[in-house]
């Protein structure tokens, strides 16, 4: 299978609450708002962001 890696994707920061919680309301509030901005898809934790320090449990975490 090939992937077309047309258009814009961009790479959505990580947001975080004060205490230092993944927050979840914000990253799909920012998620939204890409989508009606019309990109054609997205990059999760970018090497140059916060992937490399979030826990096993905060990278698994679905909402």
């Amino acid at each position: 299978m090939q992937i077309n890696r047309k258009g814009v994707f961009p790479a959505l920061t990580t947001k975080f609450t004060a205490d230092d919680k993944l927050d979840l309301t914000l990253f799909e509030k920012n998620l939204q708002l890409q989508r009606a901005a019309g990109v054609n898809g997205i990059v999760l934790g970018g090497t140059l962001g916060e992937a490399s320090v979030l826990t096993t449990d905060e990278k698994e975490t679905r909402y």
